[in-house]
């Protein structure tokens, strides 16, 4: 699997890169999910769920999905899923760590969310509500890495593929 493009979190003053899909187990509670269309390798989710943590509150803000005409301009499809809703949503079906890598790259992986960085803040979160962080030191790369979550490569899809 390519390395995939990751969520977006805003947390205590920071835009960070999220490692993790809290939206995904919503969607399989759901009887009828929507589908979302995969346009490149590095996105088989066809979404990317922008998130924030205000008061100890994981919310689901925005969700850019990308629509099957081939413009690639992103719409936000929080309607798809939450029908009556345009955000934010309190995201009180998610239970589990959250994963926010920070720093330089270390160690490229080209599968999911496995490259590692010098930092990763942790997140625990219990029916949508944060219970406890911790950062975690993994070590120190070379001062001409970039300071960003990267993808090496992907193919993007066109229209009937």
């Amino acid at each position: 699997m390519t390395a995939q493009a990751t969520e977006k979190l805003r947390f205590e003053g920071r835009s960070l890169s999220l490692c993790e899909e809290p939206l995904r187990e919503y969607l399989s509670r759901l009887d009828n999910p929507p589908e979302f269309e995969v346009y490149s390798t590095a996105l088989w989710r066809g979404y990317i769920g922008h998130w924030e943590i205000e008061s100890a509150r994981l919310y689901l803000n925005w969700l850019e999905t990308f629509p099957s005409e081939a413009d690639w301009k992103s719409t936000n499809g929080i309607r798809r899923v939450f029908h009556e809703a345009s955000g934010p949503i309190f995201a009180h079906w998610y239970s589990g760590v959250l994963r926010c890598p920070e720093g330089k790259l270390l160690n490229y992986v080209h599968m999911g969310y496995a490259s590692l960085y010098e930092r990763d803040l942790w997140i625990g979160v219990e029916g949508g509500q944060v219970i406890w962080t911790r950062q975690v030191v993994n070590g120190e790369s070379p001062d001409d890495e970039p300071a960003v979550y990267r993808l090496a490569g992907a193919t993007r899809f066109q229209k009937g593929q």
